[in-house]
């Protein structure tokens, strides 16, 4: 912001911006093209224009968070029955969190996960 602008009118356009992305998510399919632009828009004027958009999203919690802590209990709960050879009990584990966004990934050395 090493100009004067109107900045009232920037964060309305930033508004509409959201508005509008709002709007399109509604409205299945949505292309990842699309979406991808959507985002570097909002970065943009948000971020590197306003200076009130930072890298971390509203919701999203640092590295050990209550988010990440939960899912590595449950799995270790799916690794506890898979020991027992309930896999059912494993499968349902794995498939209620990959419905949630969360996909999971068994190595040799145990199992990862990561947001789809």
């Amino acid at each position: 912001m090493d100009e004067d602008f109107n900045t009232p009118q920037a964060i309305a356009v930033l508004s509409e911006v959201v508005r509008w992305t709002n709007s399109y998510l509604d409205e299945p399919p949505q292309s990842p093209a699309v979406l991808s632009r959507l985002n570097d828009t909002f970065n943009v004027l948000g971020g590197d224009v306003l200076g009130i958009v930072t890298d971390t999203l509203i919701g999203e919690e640092p590295e050990g968070g209550l988010e990440s802590r939960l899912v590595e209990l449950l799995i270790r709960m799916r690794a506890e029955a898979r020991g027992r050879k309930d896999f059912e009990t494993a499968d349902g584990i794995r498939e209620r969190l990959r419905e949630i966004g969360v996909e999971l990934m068994d190595t040799a050395e145990g199992t990862t996960w990561k947001r789809a």
